[in-house]
């Protein structure tokens, strides 16, 4: 299921599910990727906006775009 995610502040993101239900998830989070079937689990230590509004997850201290990631959240 695709979920809108959007930034709140550095410490919480806005996740809309396709129903209309709203929650804020707060730092940190886990959320995963998976290339060639590997699945790796990543902690977000902070999240930002860049200036035309793409979310930006902190990770280990390195900046990394949000859309590389999936967040496995159940409303």
């Amino acid at each position: 299921m695709k979920h809108n995610i959007h930034y709140c502040s550095y410490n919480s993101i806005l996740v809309l599910n396709p129903n209309g239900k709203l929650r804020q998830v707060f730092t940190p989070f886990k959320v995963k990727t998976v290339y060639d079937n590997n699945v790796q689990i990543y902690i977000v230590d902070e999240v930002m906006s860049t200036e035309d509004d793409k979310l930006i997850y902190i990770i280990c201290d390195k900046a990394y775009y949000h859309h590389h990631f999936i967040l496995d959240i159940h409303f």
